[in-house]
């Protein structure tokens, strides 16, 4: 089953911190966990990132570097 979440998710490294997207379109870090709405899930697998640079001239809608990534969770989808 896939699920897309339309609001931006955090990515985690195993050690628990953050991943950012760097100035070359690359993650900081491998990923490890994926956090959204209050859920923390273990990652069985990932590919990307593919950065987002849609809209980068729009102040109104610039958001930092961000990048789309596809997931695989590990465990119950519950």
């Amino acid at each position: 089953p896939a699920v897309l979440f339309d609001d931006p998710v955090d990515l985690l490294d195993a050690q628990g911190n953050p991943i950012r997207v760097t100035s070359r379109g690359m993650f900081s870090a491998d990923p490890a966990r994926l956090r959204v709405r209050g859920r923390d899930d273990r990652l069985r697998w990932w590919a990307g990132p593919w950065p987002d640079d849609e809209r980068w001239w729009d102040p109104d809608r610039a958001s930092g570097r961000t990048a789309r990534a596809q997931v695989l969770l590990d465990g119950d989808p519950g």
